[in-house]
């Protein structure tokens, strides 16, 4: 089930970020035997702790029960039982997640803390995470498809969601490397109202490429879904690691999802392309064909190639 931490961290900022309101605080004070007004700019989450926690959940939730009311099921399930059995498996597996809940308080505390220093953190643990993650996940999805009957193209534009995830998330660093500098110069920290439009100027930018992120989160995972929920034999099994079988399935619905997903997933990659945020074209092809080598090599002398 590790494909669901994907989902996780474009809902953290959705809540994290999008949530989050400056305030000026005003005060007088005594220096110099004088008095003088200090101005202080604070941001204030919308939701207390662990409320903050229990929102983010509830939208990692929502998002994929949209995904599930939107796919054919089996007879034998129903959309009330499975919609139960996805929250409650989703939402342990969020809450087991230590380094995820202490994201989450370090976002809440943002009124403590420099906003900026806490995204650049929560985003440097999520990138290093993902990044050592994905190839593992790679080099599995790959010994599935020696088992599976689904086609190598699925596979591979799998693989493409976690290559664009990552581009996403370096993305979103230079966003909040450059609105960074534009909110605190010296004039934006001495002009409250300016602060404020940048600020909202960077949640506007940063809403829409999540918002994309999120559509194309919900095709990848309706896709996922319909082939998880089909290749399981009962409630338990759902969400649970196996191999997915293209003859348990409807043919035609599922190549109308992948058709789906597919065309999301190079519409956002375009959009990552159009703003210089795709890097790594080489290394995509590169690491798929080398996975593929080690593969083969394995089944026919045992180990991988040095």
């Amino acid at each position: 089930m590790s494909y669901i931490n994907s989902v996780i961290s474009p809902s953290i900022l959705q809540s994290g970020l999008t949530h989050i309101t400056p305030v000026e605080e005003r005060k007088v004070i005594k220096k110099f035997g004088m008095k003088l007004l200090e101005r202080k700019i604070k941001f204030i989450p919308k939701f207390e702790y662990p409320k903050h926690v229990e929102e983010c959940v509830k939208f990692v939730n929502n998002l994929l029960v949209g995904s599930i009311l939107e796919i054919d099921i089996p007879s034998k399930f129903s959309y009330t039982n499975i919609q139960q059995v996805v929250t409650e498996k989703v939402t342990e597996k969020l809450l087991e997640n230590d380094k995820l809940m202490n994201h989450l308080e370090i976002l809440h505390e943002v009124d403590k803390k420099n906003l900026f220093d806490a995204l650049d953190e929560f985003i440097d643990n999520i990138q290093n995470t993902f990044e050592k993650k994905y190839i593992e996940e790679i080099n599995e999805s790959f010994k599935k498809f020696f088992i599976s009957d689904l086609p190598l193209e699925f596979y591979y534009l799998m693989y493409k969601y976690s290559v664009m995830f990552s581009d996403y998330i370096r993305y979103l660093k230079s966003i909040f490397k450059r609105y960074r500098s534009k909110l605190f110069s010296t004039r934006a920290l001495s002009d409250y109202k300016l602060f404020k439009k940048r600020f909202q100027n960077l949640k506007n930018k940063i809403k829409k490429i999540v918002d994309e992120m999120d559509l194309l989160t919900s095709k990848y995972f309706k896709l996922l879904f319909y082939l998880d929920i089909w290749n399981s034999d009962d409630y338990e099994d759902i969400l649970e690691p196996k191999i997915y079988y293209l003859n348990r399935v409807d043919k035609i619905v599922y190549y109308s999802l992948f058709k789906e997903y597919k065309d999301k997933l190079y519409e956002f990659n375009q959009m990552l392309a159009e703003r210089k945020a795709v890097t790594r074209k080489v290394v995509i092809d590169k690491t798929f064909v080398n996975s593929i080598k080690n593969m083969f090599f394995t089944l026919t002398f045992g180990e991988a190639i040095e």
